[in-house]
């Protein structure tokens, strides 16, 4: 032949490793370029690829002679398979990038969206409520009222607080765990009580360790948030002192709802990630998560009560070098 042609096939069909040619309708001029992967130096050479998608190879095939009838392959030459890619590795590194990604993303519009709310998240605990936090230690709980390790934690704690007291404050932030599917209610309940009868707030509070049964997701699959919130108006009426149906229509109040959102975007940029957590003094405790039993909090709270009246002699140390 004198020249090269490009012959376009009307059927290529692929069975595992065989590609089945059918004959060209056909045939184009074009240019000798020998950067072209479809030409060839040799005038009277035609050189095709085949490319083979079920096994993922390429395969060159050069003849000599070649007519509208008929196809005769002279010479073969199948390149080398190329590597498959790792679809599973790829796949894994996608996922992996979307994840930080959306994590990213959710930070930044978490961190926009937190409005800041009128007063400090949580409840203050015992008579220290009233105390500057300023000249006392602050300590911070976030806890969940159906969660089995925050009723485990709150029992230690309170005593610990209450041994220091004054000098411990207690501030607890209701922090409402997504896999427990009525922890929100519970939180809505604990604000609805803390704005009837600021007393009742711990009671309550106390009231949900001592009846999480009552309110876990396999005793209340089959059951409303209407009937749910009654079960728990039912239960806050005990110490609240008002009527159940004046604590239900706490539930109607959108400020309730908006409270304990804030309780929980609170606690998600101080790095809540369970519950219970632990902070003193602003700093977080190890073991999140886990309770901490009344040993760890003597542990913790002694040496910083006994310093606490000594401030003078501290930043008179800090001024001699020992810092």
């Amino acid at each position: 032949m004198g020249q090269n042609r490009l012959l376009q096939f009307t059927q290529i069909e692929a069975h595992s490793n065989q590609a089945l040619v059918g004959l060209p309708t056909r045939s184009d001029p074009i240019r000798s370029d020998p950067t072209h992967p479809t030409t060839t130096s040799r005038p009277d050479q035609v050189v095709f690829l085949l490319r083979l998608p079920t096994c993922g190879r390429e395969e060159k095939v050069e003849s000599t002679r070649c007519t509208a009838r008929s196809l005769e392959l002279e010479e073969r030459e199948i390149w080398p398979p190329m590597a498959r890619p790792r679809a599973p590795l790829l796949r894994r590194m996608l996922l992996l990038c979307a994840v930080a990604a959306s994590c990213s993303y959710y930070l930044l519009v978490l961190h926009a969206q937190a409005s800041v709310p009128p007063r400090y998240d949580g409840f203050a605990y015992g008579d220290a409520a009233t105390a500057a936090w300023k000249d006392t230690i602050l300590v911070e709980a976030f806890l969940d009222p159906l969660c089995p390790d925050s009723r485990d934690a709150w029992a230690p704690l309170r005593l610990a607080v209450d041994r220091y007291a004054p000098r411990v404050s207690l501030i607890v932030h209701p922090f409402p765990l997504p896999y427990h599917t009525n922890s929100f209610l519970a939180c809505r309940a604990l604000y609805i009580a803390n704005k009837l009868n600021s007393s009742s707030t711990y009671p309550l509070l106390e009231l949900f360790f001592k009846n999480q049964g009552k309110f876990y997701n396999a005793a209340t699959s089959s059951l409303s948030s209407t009937v749910i919130s009654g079960e728990m108006s039912k239960l806050a009426a005990r110490v609240v002192g008002n009527s159940v149906s004046e604590f239900q229509s706490g539930f109607s109040d959108i400020r309730t709802d908006l409270a304990a959102r804030v309780s929980f975007k609170y606690g998600c940029t101080r790095g809540v990630a369970g519950a219970p957590f632990f902070f003193v003094n602003g700093f977080l405790q190890p073991g999140g998560g886990s309770p901490i039993d009344y040993s760890t909090w003597i542990s913790i709270l002694d040496p910083l009560a006994g310093q606490h009246g000594d401030r003078l002699e501290m930043f008179t140390s800090i001024d001699e070098g020992r810092c």
